[in-house]
């Protein structure tokens, strides 16, 4: 077990940031229809989720929104070497979704951490998502206190840093593609630095583009928290750290 503090809290972050930038860019990709309803909420504030009574803001760390209303909120945790004498535990697991109020529709942990035992028979047997995470219901009464909703899920995902900051730029690249040959061109003309569009290829709104949701130098927390996948292209640009 590594004493190196914060290298620990440095990954944790930096895996935090990774899945959230992957998040948008998913939300991005299904919802093509009804973008102008949807947003990803980083770090929610107590006003973001007063919908959902009694939810703790410092246990949510990225929440998707659908025509104003919270339908996903997640807490991501991540080991920079996840092991089995380093699980997910069930108290853990317990207090997290105990803290994220049991309103709403779905609740969510996000790990790359292998499950404790004694979490892993609170879940129903797992089952494996589109994108590859294994996707462990939680039914156990003891959590969810017989209560049918809202969803409690912990998705595990081994993946290393490095496969899921491809699975971005894979992203970002069918994205680009897509918008492009949507306007009639090729892949070509959906080049970066046009005035009036993110390097994306994606138009910002004219009446947005003095006051973009994503501006250079905008911080996790900051002027990025809230992201608006048609105001803001394709949600994360690369320069926001």
């Amino acid at each position: 077990m590594t004493t190196d503090g914060g290298g620990v809290a440095a990954f944790g972050y930096r895996y935090q940031y990774l899945v959230t930038a992957e998040e948008i860019l998913s939300v991005l990709t299904t919802h093509t229809s009804d973008l102008d309803g949807v947003a990803l909420i980083v770090e929610p504030t107590q006003t973001d989720l007063s919908s959902l009574e009694g939810a703790d803001d410092d246990v949510v760390d990225f929440a998707i929104e659908i025509d104003g209303t919270i339908t996903r909120r997640v807490q991501v945790k991540a080991s920079r070497v996840p092991s089995k004498l380093n699980p997910l535990k069930y108290s853990e697991a317990s207090s997290i979704f105990k803290r994220m109020s049991s309103g709403g529709k779905r609740a969510e942990i996000l790990t790359n951490k292998p499950l404790a035992k004694k979490l892993e028979k609170a879940c129903a047997a797992p089952t494996n998502t589109s994108d590859g995470r294994q996707q462990y219901l939680v039914v156990a009464q003891a959590i969810t206190g017989g209560q049918s909703g809202p969803a409690r899920a912990v998705l595990r995902d081994d993946r290393r840093l490095a496969d899921i900051k491809r699975s971005i730029l894979d992203l970002i690249r069918g994205i680009r593609r897509d918008r492009a040959l949507g306007q009639g061109g090729s892949p070509a003309s959906a080049s970066p630095g046009r005035p009036g569009t993110h390097r994306s290829g994606w138009p910002v709104p004219r009446r947005r583009r003095a006051q973009q949701v994503c501006r250079r130098g905008a911080r996790i927390g900051g002027p990025c928290r809230r992201l608006h996948p048609r105001e803001c292209g394709v949600g994360f640009r690369p320069d926001c750290h």
